[in-house]
C-alpha cells in the first residue's frame, strides 16, 4: 500500500497521461467521461505495492506538455516510471463499473467455481508469474496499514462502491 497524497496537479497530470494512453472507443468511455475516476485513481495508488518514492519520481518526470510523442519519449527514457504510471491509470480505468459494463464484464458471478475447476485452472500455470516474483505488499494487519485503509475507504467509498447497480441504468459511473 502506498501512503502518497496526490495533489490536484498530480491528479490532473495522471488524468492527462491516462487520456493519452486510454483514448476510449464506441463502447468504452474516455477518462474525462468517468466522473469517479479521481477516486478510483486515488484508490489504485493507495492499494498498489509501489513505493511512495517510485510513484512520486514517476509523476515528477512526466512531460510538461503531454502528447503521444512526448509520452513515447517518456517511456523510452524512463521505462520503469512509465510502467508504474501505466499500471496505476489503467487499473483505475478498469475499476470503473461503466468500463466493466462496456466490456460486458460479468460483475456478479452466479455460479462459484467448484474446487476441481479451481485446481484445473491453477494447473494451467496462470499464477506462476505471480508466485515467482517477490511480494511487494505490507502486512495488512499492521497498525499503519489498518489506519491507511480506514482513511482510504472513508474518502473513496462512493467511487469504489456505487450506491446503484449497473442493472438499473442509473449508475453514472
Amino acid at each position: 500500500m502506498s501512503e502518497i497524497e496526490l495533489s490536484e496537479r498530480d491528479v490532473t497530470d495522471l488524468k492527462t497521461f491516462a487520456g493519452i494512453l486510454i483514448p476510449g472507443s464506441d463502447s468504452l468511455p474516455t477518462i474525462d467521461r468517468l466522473p469517479a475516476y479521481e477516486g478510483l485513481l486515488r484508490a489504485a495508488v493507495a492499494a498498489c505495492g509501489y513505493s511512495d518514492d517510485l510513484i512520486r519520481a514517476a509523476i515528477d518526470l512526466l512531460p510538461i506538455n503531454m502528447t503521444w510523442q512526448s509520452i513515447e519519449a517518456y517511456e523510452s527514457e524512463y521505462p520503469t516510471s512509465f510502467a508504474t504510471l501505466a499500471v496505476l491509470v489503467s487499473a483505475s480505468y478498469y475499476m470503473s463499473p461503466r468500463v466493466l459494463a462496456g466490456l460486458s464484464y460479468p460483475v456478479n458471478r452466479r455460479q462459484p467455481a467448484r474446487p476441481d475447476e479451481f485446481a484445473e485452472e491453477f494447473a494451467t500455470g496462470i499464477l506462476d508469474v505471480m508466485l515467482e516474483r517477490e511480494p511487494f505488499f505490507r502486512d495488512p494487519l499492521s497498525p499503519e496499514a489498518s489506519a491507511h485503509v480506514h482513511h482510504l475507504t472513508s474518502q473513496a467509498s462512493d467511487a469504489i462502491y456505487p450506491t446503484t447497480t449497473l442493472l438499473d441504468g442509473k449508475n453514472d459511473d
